[in-house]
């Protein structure tokens, strides 16, 4: 299995040929033309996760993949399926695992909009604008942690990689950091990779890694 990160939050996962896209964007860096994409996941509506054109791009060159997102986002696309917490979907040979429900509060009290997180094949958790916690997983292969947001601070960054664990740790939801200021994230992120046992993989826009 292979995990590409690209802008921002979007991850490309690849096994046995076919293809897993998490919040599909692009800011700086052009999304490679993409072929046997069976899901592509959107988990919010914001416009740095959901960008219409992208989606349509990718439907255009894999008209079977389906589209899985939040319900208040849904309506957005011609045609998507709504899944939320418990949710499981089985896709070209992926285990897809739904949890959380609210994207992270920018406002005490508010919750901007609906948020799913995702665990792809019991290896990967991506918690999409949110550190929901999921169920019944110990020590995932690889946990996408936000380093830098309106809904969150560095020392939460820290705190879910210290509960989830993982072995390997990879930064998003980075694209609003200047180059220092992802260091200095980084730097933070990386003293609680370590001290949770882990391994920190800050990977640039079409940088991968093997799982």
């Amino acid at each position: 299995m292979k995990l590409t990160k690209f802008d921002h939050s979007c991850i490309v996962v690849e096994k046995e040929g076919r293809r897993v896209v998490c919040d599909p964007v692009e800011f700086t860096t052009l999304l490679p033309e993409l072929d046997n994409v069976v899901a592509i996941i959107v988990t919010h509506g914001h416009g740095d996760h959901l960008q219409p054109e992208r989606v349509s791009a990718l439907i255009a060159r894999n008209p079977e993949a389906q589209i899985l997102t939040v319900a208040d986002a849904v309506e957005e696309f011609d045609q998507a399926t709504a899944v939320k917490a418990g949710d499981s979907v089985s896709l070209g040979g992926f285990e897809l695992r739904f949890f959380g429900k609210d994207h992270g509060e920018i406002i005490d009290g508010e919750v901007p909009c609906d948020n799913i997180g995702v665990v792809i094949d019991e290896m990967i958790v991506n918690p999409g604008d949110s550190f929901d916690m999921p169920e019944d997983i110990d020590s995932p292969e690889v946990l996408l942690v936000p380093s830098a947001a309106p809904w969150c601070k560095v020392n939460e960054s820290m705190a879910y990689i210290e509960a989830v664990r993982p072995k390997i740790v990879l930064p998003v939801h980075n694209a609003l950091l200047s180059e220092f200021g992802n260091g200095v994230y980084s730097n933070w992120l990386r003293r609680a990779c370590e001290e949770a046992g882990g391994e920190f993989a800050p990977l640039s826009s079409g940088e991968s890694i093997d799982l």
